[in-house]
């Protein structure tokens, strides 16, 4: 597989939601599927210290298996959790991913030590930090503020959860032209910038992986991605600049409209009624 350029490994680089909460239940942002928020400054630097620094080329596997022994948290790249039918029998996967900042591993079976569906792989060349559950559980016990610092981590593990919970329900509810709504709205999000540009709002954003990434995320064949992105090119003006793409902002409403009827009535932190609001919204760092 070959290498990212630098230009968008620095695009997919740790810098919207990355600073301290703005309260004890998280950032602002509400829930999206696929991708996680970054993790809380506190636990960063946490890894960051503790972890050692170790270096995958795209394609590699984190473990040899599917027991998960480490958390593992991502300096730089692109990652991807795959929960994938056995090496050598058809059908498609499903993956959610991790860019920099966010947990690659290890959050889901800290405690049990059970073991996790599927495998963890770098999908670009990436920089992790990765340090055994049982040196993670020492050092965090032993912390003055343990108290203090295991909230936060469990506040960090439940919005984990709910982004995977979306991003299954996404899977198992909506037809594939909204799965991909749905995606390029959350990496809009995270990566997108946002401006008017002769009556419309053009989106542009690194892509979110090779093709082969985005047909596991939206767990479809080859010939649905070809469907799929005739889609695109005809609904959403979609243009392709190399690494980087751009496309017409109001083909995100309906799967944002999903999302807000997902979350009912009585949100904590409402998603607003237009998705270009949103993505102003959350270029400009109003929910942080």
């Amino acid at each position: 597989m070959r290498r990212f350029t630098d230009a968008w490994i620095d695009a997919v680089g740790l810098k919207r939601f990355a600073g301290p909460w703005s309260s004890p239940r998280g950032p602002r942002l509400p829930i999206l599927p696929w991708i996680a928020v970054p993790l809380h400054p506190i636990i960063r630097e946490f890894f960051e210290t503790c972890g050692r620094e170790v270096h995958f080329a795209p394609g590699e596997k984190f473990f040899p298996t599917t027991q998960v022994t480490h958390f593992i948290t991502v300096t730089s790249g692109l990652t991807g959790r795959v929960a994938a039918v056995l090496d050598g029998r058809s059908g498609a996967g499903a993956m959610a991913l991790s860019p920099a900042g966010r947990f690659a591993a290890g959050n889901l079976n800290w405690v049990t030590r059970r073991p996790a569906i599927g495998r963890y792989y770098a999908l670009s060349q990436c920089t992790v930090r990765m340090i055994p559950h049982v040196d993670a559980e020492e050092r965090i016990l032993a912390r003055d503020d343990a108290n203090d610092f295991l909230r936060i981590l469990y506040t960090q593990f439940e919005l984990g959860n709910l982004s995977d919970r979306m991003a299954f329900s996404t899977l198992a509810l909506l037809q594939a032209p909204l799965r991909l709504q749905a995606f390029f709205l959350a990496w809009s999000v995270f990566y997108g910038t946002i401006r008017e540009e002769g009556g419309r709002h053009i989106v542009r954003m690194p892509s979110p992986g090779r093709r082969a990434h985005i047909e596991d995320v939206l767990s479809v064949s080859s010939v649905t991605m070809d469907k799929l992105s005739s889609h695109l090119h005809a609904e959403a003006a979609f243009e392709r600049d190399g690494e980087f793409v751009t496309f017409d902002a109001a083909w995100l409403q309906e799967a944002h409209d999903w999302m807000r009827a997902c979350d009912g009535d009585g949100v904590l932190y409402p998603r607003p009624r237009s998705v270009i609001d949103f993505l102003y919204g959350a270029q400009a760092g109003e929910y942080a």
